[in-house]
């Protein structure tokens, strides 16, 4: 679950640092390819690109759940929605709101 929050709080920073634009699944997934990279992922493996996938669509999906972002499924663009952003403003992220 930590590896989640990790995923979650960046794609959070990457929707909020394109603010007025909006990220596509694909483009999300090129952008938190150094995040599986200082995990150890190898990328070009395409057993762990699955896994790369399904770890993404589960942050979205959580980020979404919880209304940090705003997700279109028509075009599987997210964008940061004013919660998110103040998520991020006032504490930097997920992390600070898991217990202890």
């Amino acid at each position: 679950m930590e590896k989640t929050f990790v995923l979650a709080d960046k794609i959070l920073q990457l929707l909020a640092a394109n603010i007025n634009s909006c990220l596509t699944f694909e483009e999300l997934s090129e952008l938190l390819n150094p995040v599986f990279k200082t995990s150890g992922m190898n990328i070009g493996d395409p057993s762990l690109e699955k896994l790369k996938h399904a770890e993404t669509v589960d942050a979205i999906i959580f980020l979404e759940q919880q209304g940090y972002i705003v997700l279109n499924p028509d075009n599987d663009q997210s964008t940061v929605s004013l919660k998110g952003i103040i998520k991020i403003k006032n504490d930097g992220g997920l992390k600070s709101s898991l217990p202890s």
